[in-house]
C-alpha cells in the first residue's frame, strides 16, 4: 500500500509482509488520512482511485479536509489543533458544520443495517472489531425526532440477557454520542442544529435477537471498566487541581478567623472554624478539616445555641468516623448524645445526631450502647429505608454478642440445641 500516511509510520516490515491483524489496525486508526488522499489523487486523475474524476467545481480540498477531520482524536491538543486548521470557514462553505455533522452522521451510523448476521459469518473479527459489530446489532435504530429536537437510539436486547446487556451497551454507546454532539454544541447552538441524545431500552416480545459471546461480553464489561477507571482518574485530576488552588486561600481565611478570636464570642468563633472546616473537606483536605475543628470544639461547644451544637458536633462526628478517627471525639459525644436526649423527637438534628453517635459507639466496639442509640434513632424518623436499616444493623449487633435469638427466632434456637 503507497500512501503518504502510511509511509510516514516508517513500517519496520513492507506491507504484504506485515502480519494480516497489524494492517487492519493500521487501516482502522489511518484511514480518515488515507481517505483525504485518496480524494487529492483522484482530481483531474486519468484513472481516479475513487472512481470519480474530480474538478475544482466538486471542492475536493475541502472535501480531503472533511476526510481527515472526520477521525481525528480531539481530546488530544495536536489533533484538536490540526481540527482547526481543517475546518476554517470559507466563502460560502461554513466547514465546521459540515465537519461536526460528519462526524455525527459517522458516529450515528450503527444500526443493525450494518450488521447483518449472514455478512457476520463472512468475516474474520478480532475482538475490538467484534464489540464494534455487536453494539451495531444491538442498535435497532437511530431516530431523529423534530418536534423535541431529540435523537432517539433504540436498543433490542435478547430478553433473557436484557438486564445484563442494557446495563453494558447502551453504557458504552450513549456517553461516546453525547460526547461528540457536545464537542460541536457551539457550532450546532450557531445554526440551531442541536439536538438531545436519548436511549430507548424496552423488552422486545417475541425477539429473535441473539447473544453475543462471552468473549466479546468480557470485553466490553472490561472496556466499561477501563472507562470508569478513566474517569476516576480525571475527577481526582480535578479535585486535586481544585484542592491545591482552594487551600491557599481558605487558609488564609482561617488565619483571619484566628486573628479576631479574642473580638469574638465562642460561638461565633466555633461557627466561623466550622465553616472553614466543611469548605476545606469539601476540597478533599479532610485530616485539616478535622483537626482545625474538633480540639475547639471540645473546648467550647457549649457556647452554642442546641440547634447549632446538634448541627456542628454531628457533622464533625461524621467527618471523624469516615476518616477512621473515633477517638478524637470520646470527650464530648456523652454529652452530645445528653442533649439529644433532651430534645423534642419532631427536631430536625435529633434522628443523623443519633445515628451518628450510634455509629461511633459501633466503631468503639461497645456494640450494646450501639443497638441502644440505634432503637432510639429508629423511634425518631418516619423514613421507612432508614428504618429497615437501621434494623438490620440491629440484627447484626445481635449477631456480633451472640444474641442468635433475636435473629432466628426463639423457637428456631430450641430445636437447633435439642
Amino acid at each position: 500500500m503507497r500512501t503518504r500516511a502510511v509511509a510516514e509510520l516508517n513500517l519496520e516490515l513492507p506491507w504484504n509482509d506485515l502480519p494480516i491483524q497489524r494492517r487492519r489496525d493500521i487501516l482502522r486508526e489511518m484511514h480518515h488520512r488515507i481517505s483525504a488522499e485518496m480524494v487529492q489523487s483522484s482530481v483531474r486523475a486519468e484513472s481516479p482511485i475513487i472512481g470519480i474524476q474530480l474538478s475544482s467545481a466538486y471542492e475536493p480540498s475541502k472535501i480531503a479536509c472533511l476526510c481527515e477531520s472526520h477521525n481525528l482524536y480531539l481530546e488530544q491538543e495536536a489533533d484538536r489543533k490540526r481540527y482547526n486548521e481543517l475546518t476554517e470557514d470559507g466563502p460560502g462553505i461554513r466547514m465546521k458544520l459540515l465537519a461536526g455533522l460528519l462526524r455525527v452522521a459517522d458516529i450515528l451510523e450503527e444500526s443493525r443495517r450494518r450488521a447483518t448476521r449472514p455478512k457476520a459469518g463472512t468475516l474474520l473479527l478480532d475482538i475490538t472489531s467484534q464489540k464494534h459489530w455487536w453494539r451495531h446489532y444491538y442498535t435497532e435504530d437511530v431516530v431523529f425526532n423534530q418536534a423535541d429536537r431529540s435523537v432517539v437510539i433504540w436498543f433490542d436486547f435478547p430478553p433473557d440477557k436484557f438486564d445484563s446487556y442494557s446495563r453494558i451497551i447502551p453504557e458504552l454507546q450513549k456517553p461516546w454520542i453525547e460526547a461528540e454532539f457536545n464537542r460541536h454544541a457551539a457550532t450546532f447552538n450557531k445554526y440551531a442544529a442541536n439536538w438531545t441524545v436519548k436511549a430507548q431500552l424496552k423488552v422486545k416480545q417475541y425477539s429473535n435477537t441473539l447473544s453475543m459471546p462471552d468473549t466479546v461480553t468480557t470485553a466490553m464489561i472490561s472496556e466499561l471498566q477501563s472507562r470508569h477507571l478513566k474517569e476516576d482518574e480525571r475527577r481526582r485530576a480535578i479535585l486535586l487541581s481544585t484542592f491545591q488552588e482552594s487551600r491557599p486561600h481558605i487558609e488564609q481565611r482561617l488565619d483571619q478567623l484566628r486573628e479576631k478570636k479574642s473580638s469574638m464570642s465562642p460561638g461565633e468563633y466555633l461557627k466561623g472554624l466550622s465553616d472553614l472546616s466543611n469548605e476545606l473537606w469539601e476540597i478533599g483536605s479532610k485530616r485539616s478539616a478535622i483537626m482545625n475543628l474538633v480540639f475547639e470544639f471540645d473546648r467550647s461547644n457549649q457556647q452554642l445555641a442546641t440547634a447549632q451544637r446538634m448541627e456542628i458536633g454531628t457533622r464533625l462526628l461524621e467527618m471523624c468516623l469516615e476518616e477512621g478517627s473515633p477517638n478524637l471525639v470520646k470527650g464530648w459525644v456523652p454529652a452530645l448524645l445528653e442533649t439529644a436526649r433532651n430534645l423534642d423527637q419532631s427536631h430536625r438534628y435529633l434522628f443523623p445526631c443519633l445515628r451518628a453517635i450510634a455509629n461511633w459507639f459501633v466503631a468503639s466496639c461497645d456494640y450494646a450502647s450501639a443497638k441502644q442509640v440505634f432503637s432510639e434513632a429508629i423511634k425518631a424518623t418516619t423514613d421507612q429505608d432508614e428504618i429497615l436499616l437501621l434494623n438490620a444493623i440491629c440484627r447484626e449487633l445481635d449477631f456480633a454478642n451472640g444474641e442468635l435469638g433475636s435473629i432466628i427466632g426463639t423457637s428456631e434456637l430450641e430445636s437447633l440445641n435439642d
